[in-house]
């Protein structure tokens, strides 16, 4: 006796077998072959001589033998943990988180991003310098401004990247009458430009600190070939000492 495909795939699954079979679409009515879908577990029989069990399953009619393919389904292989790379801040005494570290040097300072920029800060005491320093003459910073107060900042590098580098300054402020100096902080502004050919510097009047017009005669051994301007920038504030923290 010679078997249709199909037959042979109905026989095949009603008595269990594990053998792959090829499945051809069937022109059989759809009344000949019944699937009987247990509630619980969802396995799925296939009988074209009995009914469904109507207490524990449902019943449906196959159309399409076709559908009953089953699909190749990739098995899930499981994750490896994700590394997680936790990055090292500096944070003070009480806790506060100062920014990113970028270098240190060694137990002496910390090299410290910030939102206010690239900062050296003191691990033992509040000390806060910047990589920029003051282009200076014999007696301290120049400025680019008459009131001793916007220092040119002194560029070694042209490649320096001046977007995130910080300077610290000496510079003057007049308060009741009275001239002295205070450390300010201060960050780039501009384009680095050559030495201008006005430019000022601290000046001493009856013992009286004043800010006064410069000569390049003024000017240290360690001229610079190129400048730029600066303005006010906010440093950090800290309670030492100090410690890296990764998070």
């Amino acid at each position: 006796m010679k078997f249709k495909p199909i037959a042979l795939l109905v026989i095949g699954l009603l008595l269990g077998s594990t053998i792959t079979l090829s499945v051809t679409r069937s022109s059989a009515p759809s009344n000949e072959i019944l699937a009987c879908t247990n509630k619980k577990s969802g396995k799925i029989r296939l009988t074209i001589t009995v009914e469904c069990n109507s207490q524990t399953e449902s019943e449906s009619a196959v159309a399409d033998l076709w559908s009953l393919q089953p699909t190749t389904i990739t098995p899930a292989t499981p994750t490896s943990t994700t590394t997680i790379l936790r990055k090292k801040y500096v944070v003070d005494a009480e806790g506060k988180n100062l920014g990113l570290l970028t270098s240190s040097e060694g137990r002496t300072a910390l090299w410290v991003l910030s939102p206010t920029g690239q900062w050296r800060l003191s691990i033992e005491t509040t000390e806060v310098s910047g990589f920029l320093l003051p282009a200076n003459t014999l007696e301290g910073p120049i400025f680019s401004d008459d009131e001793c107060s916007l220092p040119l900042l002194r560029v070694v590098n042209e490649g320096t990247d001046l977007k995130s580098e910080r300077a610290v300054a000496e510079v003057m402020i007049v308060k009741g009458g009275q001239s002295s100096m205070t450390r300010r902080a201060f960050q780039p502004t501009g384009r680095a430009i050559g030495l201008p050919p006005v430019f000022y510097g601290f000046g001493y009047e009856e013992n009286q600190l004043t800010c006064v017009r410069e000569q390049e005669s003024s000017i240290t051994d360690e001229r610079p070939m190129f400048v730029v301007k600066s303005k006010l920038a906010k440093a950090p504030s800290y309670s030492p000492p100090l410690k890296i923290v990764d998070r």
